[in-house]
């Protein structure tokens, strides 16, 4: 598994969690929040990976 498929995994990961705690506000923000994080940093991890 590369760099960015295990990023995008993990970024799968904290969505679905984000969806699960929707009724509970604190933990669904912070799920969102991570979720936001590690969406935007995709394009590093790709960058750095498939830049050589």
């Amino acid at each position: 598994m590369t760099g960015t498929q295990q990023k995008l995994r993990y970024t799968q990961i904290i969505l679905e969690q984000a969806k699960e705690s929707s009724n509970n506000n604190p933990i669904f923000l912070a799920n969102l929040d991570a979720f936001i994080t590690d969406a935007s940093s995709v394009t590093f991890v790709m960058y750095s990976e498939f830049s050589s």
